[in-house]
């Protein structure tokens, strides 16, 4: 064990697993420990911690190193005190990670979850125990787990009376991935309340009607989500707006449908209201205008000044996402 940071001499001091304590011998900065040497039983620990020695007042202690006696003779694990470098991998059944749920015939198909030692020192890797809990509280004690619910999951690893804590959240696309790229219009079947969802957060993704909402805040549980977002508008000549939103104990069932409450734009009582008839209206005059001129076309300078007047105002028009949105429910 090596310590640095003392201008003179250190004061090395243990603590056993049975909470007696002393100081070694040594006072160098770096100090080999035999740990068979030692009485104690094989599992024993101790854990160090250094001073520096010969100063006037008193300086604090260093980080903790936990060593750990294995068995007589054998070499001994040395672990920094913060060493929880562990997390929870999620991976499909293709052996790729990722923390979303896929669908198979609108039924979730599973994940497996496991713990990943992040730590080179691959403390974690070997004789350590497992609890697994679910998003309904049950619990588990196996290596991996089987995960085909969203919401999340935490996992406490255990070895040699050191504890570490992992926690995953795991979501799920839409039973029906909708498409509206396109200016087509769609049937949309009104949504079932059951299964209700339980788990909502930033980068999750649910339909309000025909309406994308895409989550950046959430609050709440199945009695009601609450947050703010964003949605993506399809307007005349495709182009496309995106529009702030936020709603308020609103109920999504686990298909990520909206079943119950509403959804609104975050209206700037400074803007108007957009007028789409409106403007489809004066859009078909804009390109009216700019067909006639270039049928009639000859490159003269009063006819390049008029097509960059209607151009101008067909950009002007189209500059859509300085207006005040559509309302949303």
């Amino acid at each position: 064990m090596t310590a640095s940071g003392c201008a003179t001499t250190l004061n090395w001091h243990y603590t056993r697993a049975n909470g007696s304590t002393g100081t070694l011998a040594a006072t160098e900065a770096s100090v080999t420990v035999a740990y068979n040497i030692i009485t104690g039983t094989p599992t024993d620990s101790l854990t160090f911690r250094a001073t520096c020695a010969g100063t006037c007042a008193a300086t604090l202690y260093s980080n903790a190193l936990l060593v750990v006696k294995k068995a007589l003779c054998d070499t001994a694990t040395v672990v920094s005190d913060s060493a929880c470098y562990v997390y929870i991998k999620a991976s499909n059944a293709q052996g790729q990670e990722t923390t979303s749920l896929p669908r198979l015939g609108g039924t979730l198909q599973p994940l497996k979850l496991q713990a990943d030692d992040l730590d080179s020192s691959g403390f974690w890797n070997t004789g350590v125990t497992y609890l697994w809990t679910r998003p309904d509280s049950t619990t588990t004690t196996t290596d991996t787990l089987v995960a085909s619910s969203i919401g999340a999951y935490k996992l406490l690893v255990s070895k040699q009376g050191r504890t570490c804590e992992a926690y995953v959240t795991l979501n799920a696309k839409p039973c029906v991935v909708r498409d509206y790229t396109s200016a087509s219009c769609q049937t949309v079947t009104n949504p079932t309340a059951t299964n209700q969802l339980s788990s909502l957060a930033p980068g999750d993704v649910f339909y309000a009607a025909d309406y994308s909402i895409h989550v950046t805040e959430a609050s709440g549980g199945v009695g009601g989500w609450s947050g703010k977002g964003y949605v993506e508008v399809l307007l005349p000549l495709g182009v496309t707006s995106t529009v702030a939103v936020t709603f308020s104990g609103i109920a999504i069932n686990d298909c990520y449908e909206l079943t119950n409450g509403t959804v609104e734009t975050e209206y700037d009582a400074n803007k108007e209201l957009l007028d789409v008839d409106l403007i489809m209206q004066e859009l078909k005059i804009i390109l009216g205008n700019i067909a006639s001129l270039i049928e009639s076309y000859t490159g003269t300078v009063e006819e390049k000044a008029k097509l960059a007047e209607e151009m101008n105002k067909l950009k002007a028009h189209s500059n859509i996402s300085s207006l005040a949105p559509l309302k949303v429910i």
